[in-house]
């Protein structure tokens, strides 16, 4: 059995060895757009590329990428991020609706070279007069599978329907509807179920038997009949009788996967709620409805779908989880609790993550809730734990921060890097000493993630523990492009003081481990360089034919970036 320490290293081989394909794939697009078949750099490239996928197939049977906007995704990971349009490779994919790429172990060259062929085209310049879906079907690849989404839309078009989507969003959960949920967030989730005198037993037994023939067919109609029979109530018990019913016809709809179905019930009760016309008693039971979706039976009944690893189009299910009340969100990181498969796992925290980023967009995430997720940080898998960070990251509470300095000292490395990542994206100088005591991890991946979140937050604190890192005596001992990246950082400031730091590194003489400083005075004219102040020219000018290499080569670039500057 493999245990979870073999496990978690085969998940992140697996992660690295994607990355180094999209990498590659990146590299090979600009090279087949500047060199024809026959030169022998286009040779080599193809070569590379094909020997990235050899190396990823030599352990697994399949690779899928999924494509968002601005991100490629492998498994649940991002291996691929780009906030700009132009030259974005999933956007190149994202807008002519493509939405996952799969390779089979037996791909060939050659399907790989007419692969990268059709991403190399200009879809923006050339004239190709065909999206890129089209030219995949064209070509009908045997061992390349792809899924696409019925729409081809232009960049200004994609531009257009977000901010009509978030329009629509702000607009939908007006003030009233937050008054009425939380008014009511402390009615019982599940009203008791009252008598049905129209209906009897034997009718109510022959209703279910209908329901469970032809769902696909028989649901939508049911749900018509329902909200007909809803609109015509005029009494506080039949409306009673009516959540039941609606209760019933849910729940049943969940457990036979109809989440599109469910997405469109939601919005009618939303609308209901958020009419000012509606009847109070109304509106009274249609929170009661969406407080019994968003909870914890409901939720529970979701993850016990999820663990069948039944195959749920994963963009509906999302659709459907961020259709939920915000109640929803502590049972969901409960649910993550006995979660057992990845697949099921996997969907959850997507969802979740997808849930939390609407409601802080609208409104405040509640105490509770934030506790809720808090808790979430004692998963026992990487995974859950830092997609949990993430998402305290987003809400940006005081409490959850502190939760997050606290992952820094977890024994996984990943989670480790997804905290400090966090506390640099949250920002200020109350997350600089704890980001400060990462620099001193044993995982490189941590440190560099450290001195990129202290290059971020920009503070003169942050530029002062630079300077006290430079400083200390262990810092020679450092690698040469650890010790670029500290310098290439402070060179942001660009003010007198860090001027003057870098001249007294590059004055200051030594007698031991002379190569070791050398290094450093090197970074130093590097940094000065980035300055690009021409105060620096003498003392650069003075070290450009030093017999040390490296010092020559960098003053002497330094020297070249300050005169063409000026």
């Amino acid at each position: 059995m493999v245990n979870a320490v073999e496990y978690n290293l085969a998940v992140s081989e697996s992660l690295e060895a994607a990355r180094n394909i999209v990498e590659a794939i990146i590299k090979a697009r600009k090279i087949l757009r500047m060199y024809p078949r026959s030169n022998p750099v286009y040779v080599k490239n193809l070569e590379n590329t094909f020997n990235k996928f050899k190396d990823y197939f030599n352990s697994r049977d399949n690779l899928t990428f999924r494509f968002g906007r601005n991100d490629i995704y492998y498994d649940s990971e991002s291996v691929y991020n780009n906030l700009h349009k132009q030259d974005n490779l999933a956007f190149i994919f994202f807008k002519d609706g493509m939405r996952e790429i799969t390779f089979n172990n037996d791909v060939t060259c050659d399907e790989i070279e007419d692969f990268l062929g059709i991403i190399a085209a200009d879809f923006d310049r050339d004239a190709v007069e065909d999206d890129i879906v089209t030219l995949f079907w064209q070509r009908d690849f045997a061992n390349i599978k792809y899924l696409a989404e019925d729409i081809i839309l232009s960049e200004e078009e994609i531009d257009s329907s977000n901010r009509i989507i978030e329009i629509k969003q702000r607009s939908s959960d007006t003030a009233d509807l937050k008054r009425a949920y939380d008014d009511s967030s402390d009615e019982d989730e599940i009203p008791q179920a009252v008598p049905i005198i129209p209906l009897t037993a034997d009718d109510y037994k022959h209703l279910l038997d209908v329901l469970a023939k032809d769902d696909e067919v028989k649901l939508p109609k049911l749900f018509y009949i329902l909200f007909e029979l809803y609109y015509d109530v005029d009494r506080s018990v039949e409306y009673e009788d009516m959540v039941y019913f609606f209760m019933k016809a849910i729940e049943h709809s969940i457990k036979n996967n109809c989440f599109s179905l469910m997405i469109d019930v939601i919005s009618k009760l939303k609308q209901i709620i958020g009419n000012k016309d509606t009847d109070a008693i109304m509106r009274k039971s249609a929170i009661k409805i969406i407080l019994f979706v968003s909870g914890k039976k409901m939720i529970s009944i979701i993850g016990d779908i999820l663990e069948k690893e039944d195959k749920i189009e994963k963009e509906v299910f999302q659709k459907y989880i961020c259709s939920l009340d915000q109640n929803a969100i502590a049972p969901l990181v409960d649910l993550l609790g006995y979660l057992q498969s990845s697949y099921a796992r996997s969907m959850t925290i997507d969802a979740l993550t997808s849930l939390v980023l609407k409601k802080s967009s609208i409104h405040k995430i509640s105490p509770k809730d934030i506790s809720a997720l808090i808790k979430g940080l004692n998963h026992p898998e990487w995974q859950i734990i830092s997609k949990i960070i993430y998402i305290l990251s987003l809400i940006g509470d005081r409490n959850a921060i502190e939760h997050i300095k606290k992952s820094t000292k977890h024994e996984d490395f990943r989670v480790r890097l997804a905290a400090v990542k966090a506390l640099g994206e949250l920002g200020g100088d109350n997350v600089l000493n704890t980001i400060q005591e990462c620099l001193n991890d044993n995982d490189r991946k941590v440190v560099l993630v450290s001195l990129e979140s202290i290059r971020n937050i920009a503070t003169d604190s942050a530029k002062r523990i630079i300077m006290e890192q430079i400083t200390k005596k262990s810092f020679i001992e450092k690698e040469f492009n650890e010790k670029k990246i500290y310098f290439g950082i402070l060179a942001q400031w660009n003010d007198k003081k860090t001027y003057d730091f870098c001249i007294q590194i590059i004055k200051k003489k030594s007698f031991w481990k002379k190569s070791k400083h050398d290094e450093t005075k090197a970074c130093a004219a590097y940094s000065l360089g980035l300055i690009g102040n021409k105060s620096a020219l003498p003392i650069l000018n003075k070290y450009k034919t030093s017999r040390n290499r490296l010092v020559r080569e960098y003053f002497n670039e330094a020297i070249r970036r300050i005169e063409s500057d000026g």
